[in-house]
């Protein structure tokens, strides 16, 4: 017995319609779904866009350069604090373009340049390595940090340099034996001469210290103006 393709119902043998649906049974019907199963129309299905390493890599570079503007901006007053700051948010960004590869590579999605995100997230590391380094590095944060005020007179004929010297120490790290050099100058900005001398006294965290009267010594009679600067010490545990 034959049976109408859209309804199922059962045909007579001379039938030419379906008593069912009214569907002429000369006109070929379309296949119907099997049980169970879905039939899907239009092109509902969208492939999924390719990712972009060097994109990421651009994303991360610039959040980096961000976040360490920003960092710098909020602990401009204190160089280790600045420099621990600055190394955290490169670590940061390097993370967020490892993670975010890895998320992709778990989804499995097509990626361009993965080898570009993942150069740019080791580079990123490495320079967060070697920022903090230089942050633990004492001496260098005392140099970086210490100030000194001076107040220069003339002596002797105006041939010997005498310097009141004042030593602020903002760091939370005890030094001494602090080396100045004060550098002389022509009236054309050339540089002509320079002396060092050492004080050997200790500088407490957070304080200052007055050091008056220093013979600094010889200067040329040439020399119209000198800057004194801090250019070695000895950092104290």
């Amino acid at each position: 017995m034959a049976y109408c393709s859209v309804c199922g119902k059962a045909l007579g043998e001379d039938a030419k319609f379906c008593s069912g649906c009214g569907v002429s049974v000369a006109t070929p019907q379309p296949e119907q779904p099997l049980s169970g199963t879905i039939a899907f129309r239009g092109t509902g299905v969208v492939a999924g866009q390719t990712k972009s390493g060097g994109r990421l890599a651009l994303h991360g570079f610039a959040l980096s350069f961000v976040l360490a503007l920003i960092a710098a901006a909020l602990t401009r007053n204190e160089t280790t604090a600045q420099l621990a700051a600055i190394g955290i948010s490169y670590a940061g960004s390097a993370a967020f373009i490892a993670i975010k590869l890895c998320l992709w590579q778990r989804h499995k999605e097509a990626v361009k340049g993965a080898t570009v995100g993942w150069t740019v997230a080791l580079l990123l590391l490495f320079v967060c390595l070697a920022v903090l380094t230089n942050a633990l590095d004492t001496k260098r944060i005392l140099l970086n940090d210490v100030a000194l005020d001076f107040r220069l007179h003339k002596e002797g004929l105006g041939t010997i340099m005498v310097a009141d010297f004042t030593v602020r120490n903002p760091t939370r790290h005890r030094f001494k034996d602090f080396e100045i050099t004060c550098t002389h100058f022509a009236a054309s900005g050339t540089v002509i001469d320079s002396n060092t001398n050492t004080t050997y006294q200790i500088v407490e965290p957070e304080s200052q210290k007055i050091v008056d009267h220093v013979n600094i010594g010889l200067i040329p009679s040439q020399a119209q103006k000198s800057d004194c600067k801090i250019t070695d010490l000895v950092p104290l545990q």
